[in-house]
């Protein structure tokens, strides 16, 4: 993954709507840029994708990335959650 300043992580896993199989969160593993922390980016963010490269290009800075809440795997994604991530 890559923001608009620089490389952000790995995508790990993405988590569909199970209504209708779209996807709502892209799991990006931050490794060593915020000492392996794993975060949600919404497909909204996705510019383009470089197939050659493998990379994913975010319309979003890095800054953006970091400012968001950590992604916990353990518990199901909750109204506060995404209240807390739309912020």
């Amino acid at each position: 993954m890559r923001a608009t300043d620089g490389d952000i992580g790995k995508i790990t896993d993405c988590y569909f709507e199970d209504d209708n199989w779209v996807v709502r969160y892209l799991v990006i593993d931050t490794g060593s840029w915020l000492s392996g922390r794993k975060v949600a980016i919404s497909p909204i963010s996705v510019g383009r994708l470089d197939l050659d490269s493998n990379l994913v290009h975010l319309n979003i800075e890095r800054a953006r990335v970091k400012g968001s809440p950590e992604w916990d795997i353990v518990r199901p994604i909750s109204r506060e959650y995404e209240t807390e991530y739309y912020r």
